[in-house]
């Protein structure tokens, strides 16, 4: 390939290439645009040098042509939106008027990405790669930070290779899957590519002191929160004794809405009866594309779930002792009062039986029977 030239005539025309680098690199896919400047006398034509031949712009396939007149000069555009690997090779600009030449070589490299799955204390990694014998740096971004400068202890998570591998480390979580940007620079030339590390959906404890049990009184309102971790974003669904909840069905008495950014994370019941008392879980589903060798791909799918006891109380349930204590006490007194009022009545009787035996007897002596002594007379 030639390098970026410009040549002068005895006209003093002047021709210049911009982008006014030797090369113009692009990855595939991207738009190409080749401006031309030239004076007002110029008639300009470009052409694509093949094995030394010219071809003219009407043999470029995809590329298209245009002109615009700024002041003193003309400028001819030659554009393509969307490069290929052929689209590359040595453009060349012609004044026809003034035979004055200028070049300029553009080179299209084929950009490789491979997104990573973040596997339980393992790690994992990502990379982008160019198919070019340049000199390539690369450097990796999340959400518009190099990861070289995120502060303690994020900076331990991840290691950047000349490659343009990026390592997690064991210490990378959950919290860390996401896209990330590699950006790449091949002598004047940078673009940029994404890889994307997933990660599976992992369900975090529910709020303490609770964990795994809680209670309510009758009439109270249920307030549950999942907090999920995962990319891509998990779709969250709740169980309630291993069935789904339904919250749209007409008549239901759960509401779920967003928590943390993630749809239907949040339970609610307005007042909880004895019918609500049972087993809640919530599961989290994820799918994700795992690369395992190249030129193919594997969906992964993953889920994790976790569940709570919840036990509803009666309201009355306090007053339940209380009555137990009072209907004890007053078994207790009428036993009582039983037991007094028949110790009571055999004491009387006990007392009646000694009162008449304490009575004395009267004596028969003196006693006249008449017809007894009407007989002894007679």
């Amino acid at each position: 390939m030639s390098t970026h030239v410009s040549l002068v005539s005895t006209e003093t025309v002047k021709l210049e290439i911009t982008p006014a680098t030797p090369k113009v690199i692009l990855p595939v896919g991207e738009t190409l645009q080749l401006n031309c400047t030239g004076n007002q006398r110029s008639r300009l034509t470009w052409y694509k040098l093949n094995n030394g031949t010219r071809e003219l712009f009407d043999k470029l396939g995809n590329l298209t042509l245009s002109e615009a007149m700024d002041n003193d000069t003309i400028v001819s555009i030659l554009s393509n939106r969307r490069v290929d690997v052929e689209d590359g090779g040595t453009y060349l600009c012609s004044d026809q008027n003034s035979n004055v030449n200028t070049s300029v070589d553009v080179l299209i490299v084929t950009v490789e990405t491979k997104d990573g799955l973040l596997e339980d204390n393992e790690g994992a990694t990502i990379s982008c790669s160019v198919d070019t014998s340049d000199n390539v740096t690369y450097t990796w971004e999340k959400n518009r930070t190099k990861v070289s400068e995120l502060p303690a202890p994020d900076d331990q998570k991840f290691v950047e290779h000349d490659n343009g591998t990026l390592e997690f480390t064991p210490a990378t979580t959950q919290e860390d899957a996401g896209v990330y940007e590699c950006k790449m620079k091949v002598g004047t030339s940078e673009f940029s590519s994404s890889a994307t590390l997933y990660a599976k959906p992992y369900v975090a404890r529910f709020d303490k002191p609770f964990n795994e049990r809680k209670s309510l009184v009758q009439e109270e309102r249920l307030h549950l929160r999942c907090k999920v971790l995962g990319y891509p974003t998990p779709s969250i669904s709740w169980f309630k004794d291993d069935v789904e909840i339904q919250a749209d069905e007409e008549g239901s008495r759960y509401i779920l809405s967003e928590y943390n950014g993630f749809p239907n994370a949040r339970l609610k019941i307005e007042s909880v009866d004895s019918d609500d008392e049972g087993h809640y879980k919530c599961v989290a589903t994820a799918s994700h594309i795992m690369f395992d060798e190249p030129n193919m791909t594997m969906p992964v799918s993953a889920n994790d779930s976790r569940t709570i006891f919840v036990r509803v109380i009666d309201k009355n349930a306090a007053l339940w002792p209380f009555l137990g204590l009072v209907v004890e006490v007053v078994i207790v007194c009428t036993i009582i009062f039983i037991c007094e009022k028949k110790r009571n009545k055999n004491a009387a009787n006990e007392d009646a039986v000694n009162q008449d035996e304490a009575t004395p007897k009267k004596s028969k002596k003196g006693v006249r029977h008449r017809g007894n002594t009407n007989n002894l007379r007679a």
